[in-house]
């Protein structure tokens, strides 16, 4: 047995070899400004290192927000992990070829036009792997632009500030329109908090979180301590009369602006009748 480990050993150490000489893996995250992209690449960062796989390094590239630089650095002092600043494409090919000896690259990009940016990298280093980048809650104009209409073939989206969405129905209806492989769900914007693996059950936790606490606040006001079998049943009798209540509202607040359109259009051919049969007379 113990030749066949020091084969193991060979082949994983021939393996790494190959992929220093290859240059390191390099993964872009590309989203709108504010989304979570630098915390993000420094997390995944930081897990990857933590996780054995290797030096890791982020870029920060075509980011000129006041302040990032400064953030970029303070956090990837934090999470124990290089990071550089590339202002052009020149300096990030200058900086891809210093950083040969680190097993993957995660380059962090400004969220001003993304999409050209995005473009850039794609044609300078057509290796690379490129990341949408959401927040959970991101409007349905930022979510097609991003997954509908890019002509860019994407790795993976990733999806940030789950802990903060309140309405993530815009991305998931493109989403269902346009579907796109969820890699990372990441909460919160401390590096030290790690993200997780995309699951449909923890995402759909998460989004039913605020009905659940509304449906939980209205079963402990309407349920009596003596009696938990029929507080239930109260409960969802008064959720159901709240429901049909708010669609009777919606309905007759429509048919009224419906209604209100109706009548006016009909006032105003019913005076311009009028009008013209008294012109008449006259003449």
């Amino acid at each position: 047995r113990p030749e066949p480990r020091k084969a193991g050993r060979a082949v994983k150490q021939a393996s790494r070899g190959e992929r220093a000489a290859a240059g390191p893996r390099v993964e872009v995250l590309i989203g709108p400004s504010g989304c979570g992209k630098t915390s993000m690449a420094v997390r995944l960062a930081a897990q990857a290192q933590a996780d054995g796989g290797g030096t890791q390094a982020v870029v920060s590239f075509r980011d000129s927000r006041p302040g990032a630089w400064s953030q970029l650095q303070t956090l990837a002092a934090m999470a124990g992990v290089d990071c550089w600043r590339a202002q052009n494409a020149e300096s990030l090919k200058v900086i891809l070829s210093e950083l040969g000896g680190h097993q993957t690259v995660w380059v962090d990009t400004g969220g001003l036009d993304y999409m050209d940016t995005a473009q850039v990298l794609h044609e300078l280093c057509p290796q690379a792997a490129l990341h949408a980048v959401l927040p959970l809650d991101a409007s349905l104009t930022s979510s097609r632009r991003m997954l509908a209409e890019s002509p860019l073939a994407w790795a993976s989206l990733m999806l940030t500030k789950t802990d903060e969405a309140g309405h993530a129905w815009p991305l998931i209806s493109t989403l269902c329109e346009h579907p796109l492989a969820v890699s990372w769900l990441g909460a919160g914007a401390s590096v030290q908090t790690a993200a997780r693996r995309f699951e449909a059950s923890v995402l759909a936790g998460t989004l039913l979180l605020p009905l659940r606490e509304a449906t939980q606040g209205v079963e402990d006001r309407a349920a009596p301590t003596a009696d938990r079998a029929s507080a239930s049943s109260d409960a969802t009798t008064t959720q159901d009369a709240h429901a049909a209540m708010a669609l009777a509202s919606s309905t007759l607040a429509s048919l009224s602006r419906r209604a209100t359109t109706t009548v006016g259009v009909k006032t105003t051919s019913r005076k311009r009748t009028g009008t013209t049969a008294r012109e008449a007379q006259r003449t």
